[in-house]
């Protein structure tokens, strides 16, 4: 049982990765219908290059920033990964960053992470809302939807 588990989160974070590769090579994009603009797979997703990227990409100053602190081993986070991806795609008011806890121990540290999966909201470069562990897509929807209100607050 245990292999085929294995064998499953391999499949699924292959299908995913490649997924990911296949959507930026062909150049899908989404418009976002708040600034007229279409924004490209990349503009949407960013994978974090270092602790100082990091701390520059969450202070955008038009849009909150989703940050999905995951980790290459987790099950639960290679579940949540593509539903996330696929929220943010849907709608365009995010950008959507990954960092992977083992290559940013850090960041991993400054924000308390003990438990991956773990998201949280910025926006300007503070935290809104964060949750852990892993999310249906009705969950994530209500949870974008929150992080939406609260920026709308700030503004």
């Amino acid at each position: 049982m245990a292999t085929q588990t294995r064998l499953f989160y391999k499949a699924l974070s292959r299908s995913y990765l490649s997924g990911v590769r296949l959507n930026t090579a062909c150049g899908l994009s989404t418009l976002n219908v708040h600034t007229k603009r279409t924004l490209s797979t990349k503009e949407l997703i960013k994978d974090v290059e270092s602790e100082e990227s990091f701390v520059n990409d969450i202070k955008a100053p038009d849009f909150p920033v989703i940050v999905d602190f995951h980790a290459d081993w987790c099950g639960p986070c290679k579940l949540l990964a593509p539903k996330l991806l696929e929220a943010v795609r849907e709608d365009a008011r995010f950008r959507l960053l990954k960092v992977n806890i083992d290559n940013f121990p850090e960041t991993t540290k400054k924000y308390k992470i003990m438990s991956v999966p773990t998201v949280y909201a910025f926006y300007k470069g503070e935290p809104l809302k964060y949750f852990i562990g892993f999310q249906n897509t009705p969950g994530l929807k209500k949870f974008l939807e929150e992080v939406a209100e609260l920026a709308a607050s700030k503004k």
